[in-house]
């Protein structure tokens, strides 16, 4: 596959190039009228990352990201970037440094002991690791551990729980990255103090706030979340 700058089109399809693409992506539609789904039925292989859009190509769990995460896709500037692109525009400080930034100490600001990187930030950080050891006692999880970011994304495909919680469980991981990053971001250009207490109660604050704003009947009062009652 290789990313369309013009088109958010799952099957990138250039119509003035004939080929074995443009007669799938012509008979794609044509299959959709017979319940077919082509996209559901195509992967994209990562290799370098340069072939395969982050958000629209399907090359991680069952959808593609911009429909697994419409809320985070449409708050994306570039819609259609790479993998490759992508990860470039995480600003960790390993990140930086590959760019012949220089941004001081390369060590989490959260843990202080190894350099910062998407995953360690996320995954492997002494901090973060206690924080998602707390939202799992409070969402009543089974343990389950994260070697990658994607990890995280990908979590609810595993849970065999009603898809009500299975979505709020992805709500509040999605809450928890944000309010990490928040977090990383204070300590870095405010040189504030790290304390998870606070960010595991800001977690639940927002990601209460969101599930009340989202719901259409808009029924959900504090204890009930606190107690993550939501199957």
């Amino acid at each position: 596959m290789t990313p369309s700058p013009t088109s958010w089109c799952y099957i990138p399809v250039n119509v003035s190039i004939p080929g074995v693409w443009k007669s799938i992506g012509k008979i794609g539609k044509d299959l959709l009228k017979c319940n077919v789904d082509l996209t559901k039925l195509i992967s994209g292989k990562v290799v370098k990352g340069n072939q395969v859009r982050f958000w629209i190509d399907k090359w991680l769990g069952n959808d593609s990201f911009d429909k697994l995460f419409p809320s985070l896709f449409n708050k994306e500037v570039s819609k259609s970037c790479t993998i490759k692109e992508r990860d470039g525009k995480n600003s960790t400080l390993t990140a930086l440094r590959t760019r012949n930034i220089t941004p001081g100490s390369l060590l989490c600001k959260f843990c202080g002991e190894s350099e910062q990187s998407v995953e360690h930030l996320f995954t492997a950080c002494l901090i973060t690791v206690h924080i998602w050891s707390d939202i799992e006692r409070w969402c009543k999880l089974p343990p389950f551990f994260a070697f990658g970011f994607c990890d995280l994304m990908t979590f609810q495909y595993s849970l065999t729980s009603t898809k009500h919680k299975n979505d709020m469980v992805l709500l509040v991981i999605q809450t928890v990255v944000r309010c990490i990053w928040k977090g990383r971001n204070e300590a870095i250009f405010r040189n504030q103090n790290i304390i998870k207490e606070k960010i595991l109660e800001e977690v639940k604050v927002l990601s209460y706030f969101w599930v009340k704003h989202r719901k259409k009947n808009g029924v959900l009062d504090w204890v009930t979340w606190m107690s993550f009652d939501v199957g």
